[in-house]
């Protein structure tokens, strides 16, 4: 497997990989996940601390340099600075910056098929990039009304969790970046953000590029960590390329599984994986069953093949907890009162 290679033990890269082609995964993006595209003003998008650096010299900003970690300075200090001192100046540099983006690899990301794409980045690089997908994609903020999930595989729907410079009605409204704007927006709990919450904490994620250190409207549920494989028995992972050591112990204490690598390599090895695992499925390819119908049946079930690594730790037995398959395997005295009935039926016979 592709996957393999990058890092992920096999158990987990095959189990990510049938989620992924059963629709089970929600994707989020960071900085990282623009990589490689241009901005509408034909520069290359940084990163989040490369961003910090550019304002500071092109606006320019009575700053001390971003580049020297002892400042302390990062994208939030340059941001608030810019639009206290120069916010007509900052307006022009975003909108060259962030709108009419010229996407690379991002249109891969269409190519799956997700349960939602969560993106923190105020760019439309993905609305460039669903621009060559063959499927529906529709786009909101937090600030637009909460519709259904498309039915079947009609549509995707992308949600822009600190706004977008594209949507923005005057100015920098709807944007998130500075401390004010970070608290307004985790006081506003609208639809989108309370299910952004909820499947955070149990449901499969894919994350590209985002650190998940500075997002402060956020914070309640993504420092409560990650459960995906406790609760339906699929690995969540992040991709992040160059990770810190301590950046990479604190995900994988909140429940994620790391990968250093670029998240273009990560998808070309996801779909490369994915194919493959379709070829052994003929019903997948064949589309007996579509595959949101395939993937809700599924997630009914937890795989028992993964049920010693997801027993929960919390789980005790004799202290009152209802009876897992784990139980009685380990031969407990937890069995099921029917099976008992059959058992002495048998004998008797």
């Amino acid at each position: 497997m592709e996957l393999v290679r990058l890092g992920i033990n096999a158990e987990m890269a095959a189990s990510l990989v049938e989620g992924t082609v059963l629709n089970e995964y929600n994707l989020l993006l960071g900085a990282g996940a623009s990589i490689g595209a241009r901005g509408g003003d034909g520069r290359s998008l940084p990163s989040a601390h490369k961003l910090a650096i550019e304002m500071v010299k092109d606006l320019p900003l009575d700053l001390p340099d971003p580049e020297e970690p002892k400042n302390g300075i990062g994208l939030r200090e340059a941001y608030q600075e810019a639009k206290a001192e120069k916010p007509q100046r900052l307006i022009q540099y975003f909108n060259g910056r962030f709108i009419g983006c010229q996407p690379t690899w991002q249109a891969k990301l269409f190519q799956i098929i997700w349960e939602r794409i969560w993106t923190l980045n105020i760019d439309d690089v993905l609305d460039k990039a669903a621009q060559q997908s063959s499927r529906e994609v529709s786009f909101f903020t937090l600030s637009d009304r909460f519709p259904p999930k498309p039915h079947e595989l009609a549509g995707q729907q992308v949600v822009h969790l600190h706004g977008k410079m594209a949507s923005a009605r005057s100015g920098l409204e709807g944007i998130v970046f500075d401390t004010l704007e970070y608290a307004k927006s985790a006081a506003t709990q609208t639809g989108w953000a309370a299910d952004f919450w909820s499947k955070y904490a149990q449901r499969p994620f894919v994350i590209i590029g985002a650190q998940l250190k500075d997002e402060i409207d956020l914070a309640p549920a993504l420092d409560s960590g990650n459960s995906s494989l406790q609760s339906v028995g699929r690995p969540s992972v992040a991709v992040i390329k160059n990770v810190a050591s301590h950046d990479k112990r604190r995900l994988e204490r909140s429940g994620l599984i790391v990968i250093d690598c670029l998240g273009e390599e990560f998808i070309n090895a996801l779909l490369s994986d994915a194919e493959a695992y379709r070829r052994t499925r003929p019903e997948i390819s064949a589309q007996r069953m579509s595959i949101s119908s395939l993937a809700k049946f599924n997630q009914q079930f937890i795989s028992l093949t993964y049920e010693e690594k997801i027993a929960k730790k919390s789980h005790d037995f004799y202290a009152g907890d209802e009876p897992v398959w784990n139980d009685i395997l380990r031969g407990r005295d937890a069995p099921f009162a029917v099976m008992s009935d059959l058992f002495t039926a048998a004998q008797d016979s």
